[in-house]
């Protein structure tokens, strides 16, 4: 019988593995943060811009426009997170800075 050897450790596998999954999941957090950061700066935008619209008498949809007005909010707010992912998120490090 011969023996199978392997040209490089199973060890040294193994932590370029766990490193290359490390770095995996810190992209994807970094992903995932960015569009959630983003949906949820649109979405107070949209939320305030439909509270301050007035309603008018002729052109109001009534109970029905409020409805799909927010899911059209939710779409668009989630679409323009997506859009704009790491926008926020590089001015959310400006605040730690330190002041003169």
């Amino acid at each position: 019988m011969t023996a199978i050897r392997a040209t490089t450790p199973v060890s040294a596998t193994l932590a370029t593995a766990a490193a290359q999954d490390k770095d995996n999941a810190k992209a994807l957090f970094k992903q995932k943060f960015d569009e959630v950061l983003g949906e949820t700066m649109y979405g107070m935008m949209f939320k305030a811009l439909r509270k301050s619209s007035h309603k008018s008498a002729y052109f109001n949809g009534g109970q029905t426009e409020q409805i799909f007005g927010q899911q059209l909010d939710q779409v668009l707010a989630e679409k323009m997170g997506r859009r704009d992912a790491g926008k926020f998120s590089n001015l959310s490090g400006l605040a730690s800075l330190p002041r003169k």
